[in-house]
């Protein structure tokens, strides 16, 4: 595993962290899966947002999937490029 990579459990607890501390809004790099798209969405009390990458690591999912799984913000940032 490479050093600076821990997995999506540690950047969960990290994540639980920074909204123990008072962050508003909680972004998880790169789930990989539907079911670890959830995860995240679960995983803390305050918002979290998901980034739709045509491309990237993330299955595409619809917003309202995602809002169903709990997003509240979602961002496509690569569709602005083309």
């Amino acid at each position: 595993m490479h050093e600076r990579f821990h997995g999506l459990d540690h950047a969960i607890e990290r994540a639980r962290a920074y909204a123990k501390a008072g962050a508003d809004m909680i972004f998880i790099e790169a789930p990989q899966t539907v079911e670890e798209l959830r995860k995240v969405a679960k995983s803390v009390n305050v918002p979290t947002m998901a980034n739709m990458v045509e491309g990237g690591k993330t299955p595409l999912v619809s917003v309202q999937e995602l809002e169903t799984m709990g997003f509240k913000v979602v961002v496509f940032s690569g569709s602005a490029q083309k």
